[in-house]
């Protein structure tokens, strides 16, 4: 049991950093956007940028384990998780466009690297929860961005705040050495990678499984959603609820500890009851139920209520992935799962790239925040109705 703590601790936090650093763009925009008279709704293109990237590369990413193992790629994503804080932290247009590129190599990879050693060390019977405690990471480190980046760009400029914090990101890469021979063992390190096995095999293993090809196709819209609600919150709180950045950033990062907690709740609920299919329905639902009730309601609440309202948001939106990636690596054999998670990668980033760009469109078409952020709330709520129904058909094959 110690070796599970010990391996889920050390790929949580490499979750932490890569999500940090992938998310600092977002959280800094609206003081990059005043130094470089851009309108703040054009971070989506830039989310959109840096996940379309992430979409291709973890597609890779059996070729990237293949070669250097999952610790060694998981050192390589942190290297460039850090150097897209330093590109960002040139305040130019051109070091955004950069930051986003580099952000998004780092965080292709990561959760397929992770998947490969989790898959390793976890027992069928704390499937779920294992590698849902292991994405909690992915909200705690945009909770942590969204909570310290803002007061830190306020105390010492935003451009230092995000040269900092890619220096820390790179010292942790640094740290990982002594590890990579424990945690690389049985790996297939320094193969030939064949970038066309690494890709094109997972792909007809997916296509070819109807559970695996559902369920990547679904992760789109819940991915996509919430990408939205990490991505564009504080731009949306500050245009609509009028909050100031330190208020708006505060709750975001109320969403994202959501769901952290979230990702564990539900990770132990889909063990104890054993069906993971069903929570991720019902998640399906309540995301969008809660994205349209902060579309219009956040203009009206009082703080207590918006940051209660931010926290259900954040428990669905951004608390399905951990229960997602069990079912996924749970469908195959373990030395198969690095390359499937990485080849669904394709679709999950994918959503994230195109729900935020989608975002900025509908702003800059209808002048309107609010509406933006509703309509896309219905491709995640469509999908988990979609999961339920089908779940309601094979009980009731008659019906």
């Amino acid at each position: 049991m110690n070796g599970i703590v010990a391996t889920v601790a050390v790929t949580f936090a490499i979750q932490v950093a890569v999500s940090a650093a992938g998310i600092a763009g977002p959280v800094l925009a609206p003081f990059a956007g005043a130094q470089l008279s851009l309108n703040a709704a054009l971070i989506g293109i830039y989310v959109a940028f840096m996940y379309a990237t992430a979409a291709i590369v973890t597609a890779t990413s059996g070729a990237w384990l293949q070669r250097f193992g999952p610790m060694g790629t998981s050192q390589l994503c942190l290297m460039f998780a850090g150097l897209s804080l330093l590109a960002i932290s040139t305040g130019t247009l051109w070091g955004f466009a950069l930051g986003g590129f580099l952000a998004g190599i780092g965080y292709g990879p990561t959760t397929p690297a992770s998947s490969v050693v989790l898959s390793r060390v976890g027992a069928n019977r704390f499937r779920n929860l294992i590698f849902s405690i292991k994405q909690t990471g992915v909200p705690g480190g945009n909770m942590a961005a969204a909570a310290i980046l803002p007061t830190l760009a306020l105390m010492i400029g935003w451009q230092a705040a995000a040269l900092t914090s890619g220096a820390a990101v790179l010292v942790l890469a640094a740290a990982l050495t002594p590890l990579r021979r424990a945690l690389d063992e049985g790996a297939q390190v320094a193969r030939a990678a064949s970038l066309r096995a690494a890709l094109i095999g997972p792909m007809r293993t997916i296509f070819a499984t109807p559970k695996l090809r559902n369920f990547v196709m679904l992760s789109m819209a819940y991915s996509g959603l919430q990408g939205v609600l990490s991505t564009t919150m504080i731009v949306f709180l500050i245009e609509e609820a009028k909050l100031d950045v330190v208020a708006a950033g505060l709750i975001l990062a109320v969403a994202q500890g959501a769901g952290v907690g979230g990702r564990v709740l539900w990770g132990i609920v889909a063990d104890r009851t054993g069906r993971p299919t069903l929570i991720l329905g019902l998640l399906g639902l309540a995301m969008g139920v809660f994205g349209i009730a902060t579309a219009y309601g956040a203009p009206h609440l009082p703080l207590p209520a918006l940051a209660a309202l931010a926290a259900c948001f954040g428990g669905t939106a951004v608390a399905w992935n951990g229960v997602y990636l069990a079912e996924l690596a749970g469908l195959v054999e373990p030395a198969q799962a690095g390359e499937i998670v990485g080849a669904g990668g394709l679709f999950t980033f994918g959503g994230v790239a195109l729900l935020p760009f989608a975002f900025t469109l509908i702003v800059l078409a209808a002048g309107s925040y609010a509406a933006a952020l509703a309509i896309l709330s219905l491709p995640a709520m469509a999908g988990g109705a979609w999961l339920l129904h089908g779940l309601r058909t094979q009980a009731n094959p008659g019906a």
